[in-house]
């Protein structure tokens, strides 16, 4: 493993023995922050403009590649997480599974690079990137992600934020207006109020 890995990981690593307020403060982050991004993006769905529904589906179409590949490195290729390796603390618990790339990283990176480059809605996007980096830093903290699992999950999300730029023609013309056909259907099925779920056509950008 290179050298430059383990030492950025020793260094952001948390002592054995962490402040309370720090250890709770990283344990939300890395666990906690992706449920705010997904809260958002259904929020931009729910109550943002119509011209942005596309986007968000091409970008939901880059997540699932972006699951796909991550999927596909872990079955062809065991990368041991620090706990496994003997190196650092670990203080949260975590299964022994492949760590490169990190899930919450692809999501939280993929997520925020696909709303700017999509441009369904930029500033939101660099939200969603606070919030990977955030977890980021939290995860290495804990001692279950190396910095190199991280900087994959950034790459791997830009590659399939650069997809979600090429689908989105399609999005708009196709994709979105049949997701939201079943998104209303749904909400027609769970008699949900019109006043919190207004039902919005959605428009090419």
């Amino acid at each position: 493993m290179d050298n430059w890995n383990v030492d950025l990981f020793l260094a952001i690593n948390g002592p054995a023995a962490p402040a309370p307020w720090m250890l709770h403060l990283a344990l939300v982050c890395a666990e906690g922050l992706v449920y705010v991004a997904v809260a958002l993006v259904a929020g931009l769905w729910i109550w943002g403009a119509p011209q942005r529904r596309g986007g968000l589906v091409a970008v939901g179409c880059g997540l699932l590649l972006a699951f796909a590949i991550n999927t596909a490195i872990g079955m062809v290729w065991y990368h041991p997480r620090p706990f496994a390796a003997g190196i650092g603390h670990q203080l949260m618990a975590h299964s022994m599974a492949t760590s490169f790339p990190s899930d919450h990283g692809t999501f939280l990176f993929t997520v925020g690079l696909g709303l700017i480059a999509t441009g369904a809605a930029r500033r939101w996007g660099v939200v969603v990137l606070a919030l990977g980096a955030a977890t980021a830093w939290a995860r290495v903290y804990l001692g279950v992600h190396w910095p190199l699992d991280m900087v994959g999950a950034f790459i791997l999300g830009g590659v399939c934020a650069l997809f979600a730029v090429i689908l989105r023609p399609v999005a708009d013309a196709h994709l979105a207006p049949l997701v939201e056909r079943l998104y209303h259907r749904l909400l027609d099925g769970l008699r949900l109020p019109l006043a919190m779920f207004p039902r919005r056509s959605s428009s090419a950008r």
